[in-house]
């Protein structure tokens, strides 16, 4: 009985340490690695479902790095209206008011489009400058093995003060997430419903936002015609490519 007993504790500390031989910093790490490119450009189509019914807009993006993204509406509605993120500095340009309006700090965190911020939209995959990181298991989300992985922030700059994310164990690609205040507020939730995989490396292409404190409403996010690592003209990154 003895013997059984040891070997049974022994099994337990195996599988103890093989659950923790990786670290959240590894995890995040190779998470944004996957999704990182040194150019990328899509078509997307935001629609945000609301109990008035639906609303459609349809725009252009390109980024480069994790500092430099351009978004251009293109539904007729918002055709022409342009969002340029350089750093941590956001323009946003109206060509019926032709006027640009500067937002930095916690204007970032205001809608650009139903439930999605202009930081949800612009934010690049520099998560470890930003945030702490504590694997805190593995658990099944959405029929998938997952890491869960509690994300704390390192500086008042951060999207958000605390993330726990469920990351797929294969894939490594983000299955579900949810973000918190720093009053421990639950804000919102993603749920990723699909990607594409692109030379070894992946961008989500389809998911599902919610403002957890409205409460009534969802906005899905879908891109395609995604292109990566091709070359962009320094110009599309700067004020005058608004006007």
């Amino acid at each position: 009985m003895k013997f059984l007993a040891k070997s049974a504790l022994i099994a337990l500390c195996l599988s103890l340490n093989s659950l923790y031989a990786i670290t959240g910093d590894e995890i995040i790490e190779k998470a944004d690695d996957l999704q990182s490119f040194d150019t990328q450009t899509s078509s997307g189509t935001m629609i945000s479902h609301d109990r008035f019914g639906d609303i459609t807009s349809t725009f252009d993006s390109w980024s480069r790095g994790d500092k430099e993204f351009l978004l251009e509406f293109t539904n007729v509605e918002e055709a022409g209206q342009k969002v340029l993120r350089v750093d941590d500095t956001m323009y946003l340009y109206d060509p019926d008011a032709e006027e640009t309006i500067r937002l930095s700090g916690s204007a970032l965190k205001d809608s650009l489009f139903g439930d999605v911020s202009y930081e949800d939209v612009s934010e690049g995959n520099d998560t470890l400058d930003k945030y702490y990181t504590s694997l805190e298991g593995t658990e099944l989300k959405k029929g998938q093995e997952c890491y869960v992985v509690e994300l704390s922030a390192k500086q008042r700059t951060a999207p958000y003060y605390k993330q726990i994310l469920w990351i797929n164990k294969e894939s490594y690609v983000l299955v579900y997430g949810e973000y918190y205040s720093k009053r421990d507020v639950h804000l919102k939730t993603i749920e990723v419903l699909d990607y594409l995989e692109v030379d070894d490396k992946f961008v989500i292409s389809h998911m599902i936002l919610r403002d957890v404190i409205k409460g009534d409403s969802h906005t899905e996010l879908k891109l395609h015609d995604i292109k990566i690592d091709i070359e962009l003209e320094d110009r599309l990154f700067t004020e005058e490519a608004l006007f």
